[in-house]
């Protein structure tokens, strides 16, 4: 199966008080990471590294179960790659020819 390298950023910020929260990446359903938040008043700019067969790929971010928690996603940016973003958060990997 012909793959294509493709990588794409996102802006993720989360507001918290108390404990750091946790949150997942997935792509297409996969888990791609699990990280604690450990940043304050600050952003990431999370880079997505895929190496993937053309189709569609679902992007979702989800926020462990936290009693103060709230996750933002948003700025998604095509760094590289034969890709476009069908929704902010569904990205297809497509053939540059047609």
């Amino acid at each position: 199966m012909l793959t294509h390298p493709v990588i794409v950023t996102y802006d993720v910020n989360i507001e918290y008080t108390g404990t750091s929260p946790v949150y997942r990446l997935y792509v297409g359903g996969e888990l791609f990471t699990e990280r604690t938040w450990i940043w304050h008043d600050e952003y990431l700019n999370e880079m997505i590294v895929l190496e993937a067969p053309y189709g569609l790929y679902q992007i979702a971010y989800e926020l462990l179960p936290h009693p103060d928690a709230k996750i933002t996603v948003d700025n998604a940016k095509i760094v590289s790659g034969p890709a476009r973003f069908r929704k902010p958060m569904a990205l297809e990997i497509h053939d540059e020819n047609q």
